[in-house]
Order: structure tokens, then sequence, then C-alpha cells
């Protein structure tokens, strides 16, 4: 399975999750049912959903980069060029993203359990 087919996989599974499957369901992660606290993919496929019907602070309510992972999700889905090998700004691009994705859950962290 190339990136672009686990790309595709991936959105047209969570376009076809039923709502009840992503609404106020039981909590599937293991770091969060271990921890009481999100794990940094915690709340993505409800962003992606939100994000798919266009709800853009749904969207960014659930998980504030969950917007930013669809884009890129779609990118590999779709474009021919996205099974390339990456060069090295490409790199420093993922390791900047790398940064502010950790950033943005320390801050999850940071804020009282819900």
């Amino acid at each position: 399975m190339t990136t672009r087919d686990g790309a595709r996989l991936l959105l047209l599974a969570v376009a076809a999750l039923p709502e009840a499957a992503v609404g106020d369901g039981p909590v599937i992660c293991p770091f969060r049912r271990i921890s009481g606290r999100p794990c940094p993919a915690c709340g993505l496929t409800r962003s992606w959903r939100a994000a798919l019907r266009l709800h853009g602070r749904d969207s960014v309510r659930h998980h504030p980069l969950g917007w930013l992972a669809l884009a890129a999700a779609a990118w590999f889905a779709l474009d021919d060029r996205a099974d390339i090998r990456l060069g090295r700004a490409d790199r420093r691009a993922l390791s900047a993203l790398g940064g502010v994705w950790l950033a943005v859950w320390l801050t999850r962290l940071s804020r009282p359990a819900r």
C-alpha cells in the first residue's frame, strides 16, 4: 500500500463514519483512557468530520491542527507526486511542523482535564 492509497482509505473511512460513531461515543484512545489526557492525535477524527462538512470552528475546537492534517491527507490522496522522496527543504518543513504539533499538544495537556 502506498502513502497515496493509505491517505485515500483514511479520508474515505472518516467521511463514511456515522455521526454516532464520532459524537459522544466511548473513548478509544489508549493514552487518554490511561491518563485522562489527550494524545497528540486526540480529536482528529471529529476535526476532520467537521472540516469535511465545512464547520471550521468545530474542526479547530476538536483539534487545532486537524484542518492542516486533513489538507495534507487530501494532498497525498490526490497528487501523483505525493510519493516522491523528501528533499532537505521538505524535511525542514516537516521538522518545523512537528515542533508546532508538539507545542499544540503540550498546550492541550496543560489545560484542566474535562
